[in-house]
């Protein structure tokens, strides 16, 4: 399964980490603005970008770990993109 996380924080960090750390059946992803605060997850195979639609299409789910002000344009961002995917908000 390829999942992208949208939104590096703490909270789509310790996710990214911990789902790196289960199993190698996962493929993950992880956009930020600011991706030096995540060059530690490329030590754990994950790629990591400032684009939210880099790894997005080829996503079979899609975890948005941003704050509640910025849902809305990632939301709009991301829409043309998200037929077919399991979308999760935190």
């Amino acid at each position: 399964m390829k999942l992208h996380i949208i939104g590096g924080g703490n909270l789509g960090l310790a996710i990214a980490s911990g789902i790196a750390r289960t199993g190698k059946q996962y493929q993950v992803s992880v956009s930020r603005r600011n991706v030096a605060a995540l060059k530690q997850l490329e030590v754990l195979g994950i790629k990591v970008t400032q684009d939210n639609l880099e790894y997005l299409e080829k996503a079979d789910a899609i975890l948005i770990c941003v704050k509640p002000h910025q849902l809305q344009t990632v939301a709009e961002q991301i829409r043309p993109y998200c037929k077919g995917k399991m979308i999760i908000s935190t």
